[in-house]
């Protein structure tokens, strides 16, 4: 009797984790569902009719993520900060700020990106707050 007992509990667990496992798969499924219909539509309100390629995990690939040091880019001639983009030297500090503009103006546009024009207006609003210690 105790056997069948213990044998019938290790069924009601595992019926219980597969249905458990398999409600956790339908939320994630849910979930990523609903990811990608909120990334299309950010990229219809965007005008972003499609996103370029990442690197590719083959090495094969025209497109293979570069892991070879001796295939990188060497930046042995960097460009001199106290000369600006039309070949003047900077020769004061007034000179200086205006050099500084336009440095930023290439991190801008080349390193960090810039935010599209017609990105849409966000609002936030706080619904909920929770005080929360964990630990201790």
């Amino acid at each position: 009797m105790r056997y069948f007992v213990f044998l019938f509990s290790c069924f009601c667990i595992g019926a219980h984790l597969s249905t458990v496992a398999q409600q956790s798969q339908q939320g994630r499924d849910s979930i990523a569902k609903l990811s990608r219909e909120d990334h299309q539509l950010m990229m219809e309100k965007l005008g972003i009719e499609e996103l370029r390629p990442g690197p590719s995990g083959n090495p094969s690939a025209p497109n293979a993520a570069n892991s070879d040091e001796s295939k990188a880019t060497p930046y042995k001639d960097l460009p001199n900060p106290l000369i600006f983009d039309n070949g003047a030297r900077v020769n004061s500090k007034k000179d200086w700020e205006k050099r500084k503009k336009e440095l930023k103006e290439h991190f801008d546009s080349e390193v960090y990106g810039r935010m599209p024009k017609n990105t849409p207006r966000v609002t936030w609003e706080i619904v909920e707050e929770k005080d929360s210690l964990f630990g201790g």
